[in-house]
């Protein structure tokens, strides 16, 4: 999350929710960024400091490659000098963020598509783009939502 997207604002307070949440439960936190000279947010890079975190800067498409680099480095992360991959290792994936319609949507589409089980925590993502009305966003939110639960492996929490 990047200080250009508006809907950062909203879904910071439950962004930091589910961070501490995994600093507490020791789990690996992966920050997946937009590719741009722009950092994520101060306040998620301060309370991902000192923990096992990863920083994925993701190119101009959702989901493939840059999502698979993650997959591997979290996997590699949970059996720390493993060279061999165990997907199995990795319970799931929580999921949080903006845009719900668009880099969340693809990123919880890839996930799902490679059998991984997925949590999209609805109250840590928004949906803000500034040509849509305030109502037009909610609606492409819950829209949004609403699509993901139908997907194999995808539960909206």
């Amino acid at each position: 999350m990047q200080k250009r997207y508006p809907a950062s604002k909203q879904a910071l307070p439950g962004v930091l929710r589910e961070i501490r949440k995994a600093k507490r439960k020791n789990e690996v936190i992966a920050v997946v960024r937009f590719v741009s000279r722009e950092p994520s947010l101060r306040p998620i890079t301060n309370a991902v400091k000192n923990t096992k975190h990863l920083d994925v800067v993701k190119s101009g498409t959702d989901g493939g490659p840059d999502l698979f680099s993650v997959l591997v480095r979290c996997d590699r992360a949970k059996n720390l000098g493993s060279t061999k991959l165990r997907f199995s290792n990795i319970k799931r994936f929580r999921v949080c963020g903006v845009n719900t319609a668009a880099c969340v949507m693809c990123t919880v589409e890839s996930l799902a598509k490679l059998r991984i089980p997925v949590q999209v925590v609805a109250s840590a993502c928004a949906n803000e783009f500034p040509d849509v009305s305030k109502k037009g966003n909610v609606l492409h939110h819950k829209k949004a939502l609403k699509i993901m639960k139908r997907w194999k492996n995808v539960e909206v929490v």
